[in-house]
């Protein structure tokens, strides 16, 4: 077998009938396996092949060929054997692919220089180690994860509060690691990155664990040639973790030839008061060894400014006694504050500090560039974690050759080698789509060597960790004053709502209202992105935006928008009320009271900050199946369509303009509308958006099953059933919700009829309810009972004359023991739960509502 990327995900393996492209395990659905098939091509003699939609290559014989991507040799044969070719794909390529249906369009340049990083100086502890590694040291120390957070991860296991790793089945350990990365097969968003650093939580954050946590990370170093490590951690400063990192990195480094260092993590939105107890700390730690530095982290919603007395205090202190302290600023990784790499640069210099930048992709123009290389700064490039959070879209936007021009020191980094499935050589390998030469290698060499040498002069000898003083500022007292104000302000909003007479609705009465009505989501440039764009382009969005609104149906539409006066969402209000269409307002707890817009006549408070707003906003576009139209937008709306596009919700792009939708629709070409007309015109057409659909492969009935799985709740006493979540990459139906199922094994060739014999529909039953929730009952199998079948009416979109599904229902009642059992969406289903059967989704999938009652009618039965 040989693995065509750095994961070991995606393989090629001989076999006597050819060459089989392997997908991932447990992965039905994959966009990167799909095309990869699509389009890796086999050179056999001059001449080219492909695969089938089965994913082999038939060959008799498999002699001299070469397998390429594009230009990337994977594989190649010569006198019959298999092997490596001469690299393999990274997860920015990956990543690529799958968002875009087509290779990366670069191609990397032909560098000599072998440099593998010898440094990664942008990485997180909490993000270093894999998620396998995570869960197997879990199960070794007996770890509990908090059940809400496994429901997050789309896995349920019992009613406690709390749920032992040695209580999950294998196979759910299996998706709970897989869960505890971000996903190879799509971007992401910032918000999805810190649901996954919240369900490391329970394992990276356990003191207890510390050392073999670290002795994991230190090993995984040394594999990848790393010599020295800096790792942001966010407790670094307690005396107990300090005290274990004193006494563990030297022994660490005897051991496996690896130095460890931590920086002190601080989120760049901290409130002040904590901040300065975080100071008065760390200026008490000057002696320590393993604590070499400050990092400010978290998503670049705000302006270095507001934090600016930060970087000068920590640079001011550390001048007089820690001279070389560190002091990183994430900055520049979106373009939403472009002076953030220079505010951070003018705090800090003239002291005798080291300045590193984290990410440094935007705001680096020439002043800011002179500035960073009289500082002797160092700019850490993470290319993969960059494309990973959708704040690059192409190595082509990567800035290293251009700072690398104008001298300022550039390192490469992972960001957190586990969470992004990378390595340093990874690292390298992507950043060589940008443009990088050997002379751009060697100054990275070079940026290197310079950090190593400025380390030599810290302190060498354990440093003896004085106790956690108590809080000087950040007291009980004022953490309940804060919670007061942020309780008195979301008072006042609501007030303020419910003043202008809009009515304030929660989940369940929003849900009512939309019901039998079809959801139009309109989001797009916002105050300061709408008055960036030319006078030419507001006009556009107007006119677009005033037809789009005449052209629906008051009794059959109702608009969800933002809910203040500015840029599209106040075009939209104006125009909706005039014709009477209700409209919801999406709101951030944050929303100024003074910017309501009136003319709204609902309000859905939807997250606390507008970076929040992406997941609850689209999960609900989903669950009614809207329409999602952008025009224009800064890097919360670009966040936006990036959400849409993971969750699979139907959205158009307006083109021909500036801001995310017009850069978006340029590589979605599919998606993008010029006129209101072409919204309008698919607003009802299911196919124009479905997934692309896979026909049935057989001729005549193809045969699946669905399994109604019952429980009684122990805790509540009420009925509940086992839904999965249709993957969001399904051939039909994608993301609803659905009874376990899918389709009965047989032997008969594709384009045949199917033909029985292979398993019977009741053994198939019980397989798809094991492989989609992790639910075994194959020692209960005989309490499964046939309901019925279920053919016709139109009950599956991918029916034809010529080839059709038909079901047999089944349905069991579990008892206590087995219904205790966890569950988790697996292979083709992204999430399982138990629903109470008084209250299930709004809308399932097919005709499984009908199902539902038909199993409940079975039950009663005698």
């Amino acid at each position: 077998m040989v693995f065509l990327d750095t994961g070991e995900r995606h393989a090629l393996t001989r076999t006597a009938r050819g060459l089989q492209l392997v997908r991932p395990p447990g992965e039905v659905h994959s966009r990167v396996h799909a095309n990869l098939r699509r389009h890796l091509s086999v050179d056999v003699n001059g001449t080219t092949l492909r695969w089938s939609e089965d994913d082999l290559l038939p060959l008799d014989e498999v002699g001299d060929l070469s397998v390429r991507l594009d230009t990337t040799l994977l594989a190649r044969a010569v006198d019959g054997r298999l092997g490596p070719g001469t690299a393999r794909l990274t997860p920015f390529e990956l990543r690529y692919l799958a968002d875009n249906g087509f290779p990366h369009p670069g191609h990397r340049t032909a560098v000599t220089h072998r440099h593998r990083p010898a440094t990664d100086l942008h990485t997180h502890f909490t993000g270093c180690p894999r998620g396998e590694d995570l869960v197997r040291i879990g199960l070794e120390n007996d770890v509990a994860f908090p059940s809400r957070l496994l429901e997050a991860a789309g896995i349920q296991a019992g009613s406690g509060p709390e749920v032992r790793l040695a209580a999950l089945s294998p196979s759910v350990r299996e998706t709970l690691a897989a869960r505890l990365v971000l996903p190879v097969d799509r971007q992401s968003t910032f918000a999805g990155l810190e649901r996954v650093y919240a369900l490391r939580g329970p394992i990276a954050r356990r003191i207890d664990l510390f050392e073999p946590l670290l002795r994991q990370v230190a090993h995984d170093y040394a594999a990848m040639g790393v010599k020295y490590v800096e790792l942001s951690h966010g407790t670094i400063e307690k005396a107990a973790w300090l005290r274990a990192a004193e006494h563990l990195i030297g022994p660490l480094e005897a051991e496996t030839g690896v130095r460890i260092r931590f920086l002190l993590g601080i989120h760049r939105a901290n409130d002040p008061e904590w901040n300065l107890d975080l100071l008065d700390r760390l200026e008490s730690l000057a002696g320590s060894r393993a604590l070499v530095g400050l990092d400010v982290m978290g998503h670049e919603t705000n302006s270095t400014r507001t934090f600016a007395w930060v970087l000068s205090r920590v640079a001011d202190w550390a001048h007089r006694n820690r001279p070389g302290f560190v002091v990183r600023v994430h900055a520049g990784e979106n373009p939403a504050y472009p002076e953030n790499v220079r505010i951070a640069a003018e705090s800090v210099r003239n002291r005798d500090v080291s300045l590193r930048i984290g990410h440094g992709l935007y705001g680096g123009d020439p002043e800011t560039l002179d500035l960073l290389r009289s500082m002797d700064a160092v700019v850490e490039f993470n290319p993969n974690s960059n494309f990973a959070l959708n704040n690059i879209q192409s190595c082509a936007e990567l800035p290293i050759t251009s700072l690398v021009a104008a001298k300022v020191r550039c390192v490469l980094g992972t960001d957190g080698y586990g969470i992004y499935g990378t390595d340093l050589a990874a690292e390298v390998r992507a950043a060589s789509l940008s443009g990088l030469d050997d002379a751009t290698l060697e100054w990275i060499v070079d940026s290197e060597r310079h950090v190593l040498a400025s380390r030599a002069a810290d302190p060498s000898a354990p440093f003896d960790v004085p106790d956690d003083p108590p809080l000087r500022f950040f007291t009980p007292e004022v953490e309940a004053r804060k919670r007061s104000a942020h309780a008195a302000r979301d008072a006042s909003l609501r007030a303020a709502v419910e003043a202008a007479g809009i009515t304030w609705l929660e989940d369940a009465a929003l849900d009512a209202l939309v019901e039998g009505r079809r959801l139009i989501s309109i989001a797009g440039a916002w105050r300061d992105a709408f008055a960036l764009l030319s006078e030419t382009e507001r006009e556009r969005i107007r006119s677009v935006v005033a037809a789009l609104v005449a052209g629906l149906d008051p009794a059959r539409h109702v608009l969800l928008t933002g809910g203040t006066r500015h840029g599209v969402e106040g075009e939209v209000h104006g125009h909706a009320t005039s014709r009477g269409i209700p409209v919801i307002a999406t709101l951030v707890r944050t929303t100024p009271v003074t910017a309501l817009d009136p003319a709204v006549t609902h309000a859905w408070p939807c997250a606390e900050y507008p970076h929040d707003k992406a997941a609850p906003l689209y999960a609900l576009a989903k669950r009614h199946d809207a329409l999602c139209l952008f025009l224009g937008g800064g890097n919360v709306v670009n966040d936006e369509i990036q959400a849409a596009s993971n969750l699979r919700v139907r959205y158009l792009l307006l083109d021909d303009i500036g801001g995310a939708s017009g850069h978006h629709a340029r590589t979605q070409p599919h998606r993008a509308f010029h006129t209101a007309a072409d919204a309008l015109s698919k607003i009802d057409d299911a196919r124009f958006f479905a997934a692309a659909f896979e026909p049935f492969w057989h001729l005549g009935p193809n045969p699946t099953v669905d399994l109604a799985a019952f429980r009684t709740n122990v805790t509540t006493g009420a009925r509940e059933l086992l839904l999965i979540r249709r993957h969001d990459d399904a051939p039909t139906e994608t993301g609803q919700w659905a009874l376990p199922g899918g389709f009965v094994t047989t032997d008969a060739p594709r384009g045949t009829p199917w033909r029985p014999g292979v398993e019977s529909t009741h053994a198939a039953a019980v397989r798809e309810l094991m492989e989609e929730t992790g639910l075994d009952l194959s020692d209960v199998a005989d309490l499964v009972r046939f309901v019925g079948e279920f053919e016709g009416n139109g009950r599956d979109l991918r029916d034809t004359p010529t080839a059709w599904s038909r079901t047999a229902l089944f349905v069991v009642d579990l008892p206590p023991a087995v219904a205790a059992r966890a569950v988790a969406g697996m292979d083709d289903a992204s999430e399982a739960r138990w629903w109470p059967v008084s209250a299930l989704p709004v809308r399932l999938a097919f005709d499984h509502a009908r199902l539902v009652q038909c199993a409940l009618e079975r039950l009663s039965a005698p």
